[in-house]
């Protein structure tokens, strides 16, 4: 359901983003995270789910936590979210996801 534009809106209405992130940080049901950060990927499709995650500072930092997480299946859906975001993104939103990475220092060693 979270392909259709109706679904998605809806959920953003309900303050969606707010409600994953905390579930995320709060659960340690493996297949729970990998289920909200699939259908975050999936409602990421439309820019105005792109737009409202890049303004959740507090879920796109618990995206960046889940990139030290061991769990292939959610690793997976975690990466499947970031391509969505990052090949529709312009410039600028590419330059705030860069600025969030580069705030996170376990995202990527130089």
């Amino acid at each position: 359901m979270t392909i259709e534009e109706d679904v998605v809106q809806l959920l953003l209405e309900h303050n969606v983003l707010e409600l994953f992130a905390h579930s995320i940080n709060i659960t340690d049901d493996k297949r729970l995270v990998e289920i909200l950060v699939g259908i975050l990927g999936n409602m990421c499709n439309f820019k105005s789910a792109r737009d409202s995650l890049i303004e959740n500072t507090t879920l796109v930092q618990t995206l960046l936590d889940l990139t030290n997480c061991s769990d292939s299946l959610t690793l997976l859906q975690l990466t499947r979210l970031f391509s969505v975001v990052l090949i529709h993104a312009d410039r600028e939103i590419a330059l705030r996801w860069y600025r969030h990475i580069c705030l996170y220092p376990d995202f990527a060693k130089i």
